[in-house]
C-alpha cells in the first residue's frame, strides 16, 4: 500500500471513478489492493464488490480555457448538413491536442456509443477534417488534416501517429480523460496544456536535451481548491528508463522557471519560482518501481513527486484490428 504522500492531493481528483449505471468507456474491473479511486471512497468497496467496475467518466476539455462538454447537442449536424457542432468543435480540439486517439476514447470525449462515434468521425473524413485507419491492436485511431488542424485554428504539422507512440498517446489520452472527469478539475477550472502544444508554443527553441513533460495542468488562482495557482506536470510512464535518467527528468522539470519556448536564460533562473509545484508521475506496474527509486534520489525535492498508477482503459487492449487498414 503506497504511502499517503502517494494518495494525495490526486485522491481528491478521482473520485467519482466508482460510479453505477451505463458506460460508453472500455471497463476494467478493479481488483486493486492499492486502487484510488475505491480508497477514496472512504472503503476498500472491491474486497465487497469484487466485479465493481472503475472507468473514466466522459467530459471533454476544450483547446485551453476551461471545459466544454462535448455532449453538446443531440444532433448530428457534421453529417446530415456538413456543419460543425459545439460537440464537433470540442471533440475536434481534444484529437488534435492529443495528436490521435483511439475510437473508444472519442466516444468517451463525445459522450457517445462507439457505433455513433464512427459516424460522427466519418462526417469529420467527408468534411476533410481527419482520417482514420486501423494502425496496430484494437480499434480505429483518428486524427486530424491539415484541413481539420486549419479549421481549429491550431498551428500543428498534419501527420499521422507513428506506430511507436500509439501506446504512449493513449495512456496519456486516459489521463486526460480521468483528470478532466474529476469534480475538484471541473470545478476549479483547470486545463489541460499538452505537449503538443507545448512544443508549439517552443517552435524551433527546444533543445536537443530538453525535455517537455506530456502535459501540464493549470489550477487557476482562486480555485475552490487546495492547490489553486499551481502548475503541475504530468508524465506518463509505461516502460521503465533507468534511474539515473527519470531523476534528471524530475530535477528539471522542478527546476525550470519559465515557460516552454522562452529565452534559455530564463529556463532555469536560481531564485526565481519554480514553474511546477509538482510533477505527477502516472505508471505502469513495470515502470513504477524506477519512477520510485528515481524520486527517492531527489532528496529534498522528492516531496513535489506523486506517483500514481495508470488509470483503467490506458492499455492498448482491445479486439485485433488489421494494422495498416483504413478504418470503417
Amino acid at each position: 500500500m503506497p504511502g499517503s504522500r502517494d494518495m494525495l492531493p490526486l485522491a481528491l481528483l478521482f473520485g467519482l471513478c466508482l460510479t453505477t449505471g451505463a458506460w460508453r468507456y472500455p471497463v476494467a474491473a478493479c481488483r486493486a489492493a492499492d486502487c484510488l479511486s475505491c480508497t477514496l471512497a472512504g472503503r476498500v468497496w472491491h474486497r465487497y464488490l469484487p466485479r465493481v467496475a472503475c472507468h473514466l467518466p466522459c467530459v471533454a476539455s476544450s483547446w485551453c480555457s476551461g471545459l466544454v462538454d462535448a455532449s453538446a447537442g443531440t444532433t448530428d449536424a457534421t453529417t446530415a448538413s456538413g456543419r460543425l457542432t459545439e460537440r464537433d468543435i470540442a471533440a475536434l480540439l481534444f484529437v488534435a491536442d492529443m495528436y490521435a486517439v483511439q475510437l473508444d476514447q472519442l466516444a468517451a470525449v463525445l459522450r457517445v456509443t462507439q457505433a455513433r462515434a464512427r459516424a460522427i468521425a466519418l462526417g469529420w473524413r467527408r468534411a476533410g477534417y481527419a482520417e482514420s485507419a486501423r494502425l496496430g491492436p484494437g480499434l480505429p485511431w483518428f486524427w486530424l488534416t491539415r484541413s481539420g488542424l486549419s479549421a481549429c485554428g491550431l498551428p500543428y504539422r498534419a501527420t499521422s501517429p507513428a506506430l511507436s507512440r500509439l501506446a504512449h498517446l493513449r495512456a496519456v489520452s486516459a489521463v486526460r480523460l480521468a483528470l478532466a472527469a474529476a469534480p475538484a478539475y471541473a470545478a476549479a477550472g483547470a486545463f489541460w496544456r499538452g505537449e503538443r502544444r507545448l512544443r508549439a508554443r517552443a517552435g524551433g527553441r527546444v533543445g536537443l536535451r530538453e525535455h517537455i513533460p506530456d502535459a501540464e495542468v493549470h489550477w487557476p488562482d482562486g480555485a475552490p481548491v487546495g492547490f489553486a495557482g499551481e502548475c503541475w506536470a504530468i508524465e506518463a510512464e509505461l516502460t521503465p528508463k533507468t534511474v539515473a535518467r527519470t531523476a534528471a527528468i524530475m530535477h528539471e522539470i522542478l527546476a525550470r522557471t519559465g515557460d516552454y519556448g522562452c529565452p534559455a536564460g530564463q529556463a532555469q533562473v536560481p531564485g526565481a519560482p519554480s514553474r511546477h509545484a509538482r510533477v505527477v508521475y502516472l505508471c505502469s506496474v513495470a515502470a513504477r518501481p524506477t519512477v520510485a527509486r528515481a524520486r527517492a534520489a531527489l532528496a529534498g525535492a522528492a516531496g513535489r513527486v506523486e506517483i500514481r498508477g495508470l488509470p483503467p482503459g490506458a492499455d492498448m487492449g482491445g479486439p485485433p484490428g488489421r494494422a495498416g487498414g483504413r478504418a470503417r
